[in-house]
C-alpha cells in the first residue's frame, strides 16, 4: 500500500493540484475498509508522510453503491477469468484422462509460458463478456 501512495496516489493528486492551481488544496482518498487499510500503523504513516491526504472508507457492505464498478463490471471481469482458468484445467485433466493416464498421475501445467500463453485467451473473453452496453448502463 505504501509503494500504491509512494508511485501512483500521490503523483496524482500532485498533479491535479497543480492542474486546479490549488498547491495546497487537501485531498480525499476513498478506500475499501481492509485490515491492511486501517492498520495502525498504516493510518500512522499516512498521517506523517502525507498529512494532506485525509483518508475515508467504505463503509462495510457499502461497496456495491460507492463502487458500482467493483460490483458490477470488475466483478464480472473476474469471474469470466476464473471460469476459462477453470476450463482449461478440466480441460486438460480430461485429456489426459482419456489418455488414458491414471488419476494420481494427472499433471497439470504450471509452467510461466504455458500460463502466460492462455491468459492472454482468458482476458479476451473477458473483454467480450464486459465489452456489453447493457452491462455498462446497468452498473
Amino acid at each position: 500500500m505504501k509503494r500504491y501512495v509512494e508511485l501512483i496516489l500521490v503523483p496524482y493528486f500532485q498533479r491535479q493540484r497543480r492542474l486546479h492551481k490549488r498547491p495546497t488544496q487537501r485531498c480525499m482518498w476513498l478506500i475499501d475498509c481492509w485490515s491492511v487499510h486501517r492498520s495502525q500503523e498504516f493510518r500512522d504513516w499516512m498521517k506523517k508522510e502525507y498529512p494532506w491526504i485525509i483518508v475515508m472508507y467504505v463503509p462495510a457492505g457499502c461497496t456495491g453503491l460507492f463502487q458500482p464498478c467493483d460490483v458490477g463490471i470488475q466483478r464480472v471481469l473476474k469471474l469470466s477469468i476464473q471460469r476459462c482458468a477453470h476450463k482449461d484445467v478440466v480441460d486438460d485433466t480430461m485429456r489426459q484422462l482419456d489418455g488414458g493416464t491414471a488419476p494420481e498421475g494427472v499433471h497439470l501445467e504450471k509452467r510461466v509460458g504455458v500460463l502466460r500463453d492462455r491468459c492472454v485467451q482468458w482476458m479476451v473473453s473477458a473483454h467480450r463478456v464486459i465489452n456489453n452496453e447493457e452491462l455498462v448502463m446497468k452498473v
